[in-house]
């Protein structure tokens, strides 16, 4: 599971350094908010990545542009892994 709207390397200027030690600052202090999550800021991708230290498929890796939509992403794999497993339905013939 990934973003969608995350810029490519060559979309844009590269961010000067101090946007990215306040990018990384951004993923320090969502990762004090959200401690189920390894959060960092990938410089050379210019986004935010996420995976989750909980059961979730494997493979679960998320990507956005800002802290507000990889948010929204975490919270989208919380609740699925939160949901219980589907029974399986016995009919009888």
């Amino acid at each position: 599971m990934t973003g969608s709207s995350i810029p490519g390397p060559r979309d844009q200027e590269p961010d000067t350094p101090s946007q990215d030690a306040e990018h990384v600052r951004a993923a320090a202090r969502l990762r004090d908010q959200r401690p189920g999550w390894v959060i960092t800021w990938a410089a050379p991708l210019r986004c935010y990545s996420a995976a989750p230290l909980f059961r979730a498929p494997r493979g679960t890796q998320l990507r956005a542009a800002t802290t507000d939509e990889l948010v929204i992403l975490m919270d989208q794999v919380e609740q699925a892994a939160s949901r219980p497993p589907a029974r399986p339905r016995h009919l009888d013939p």
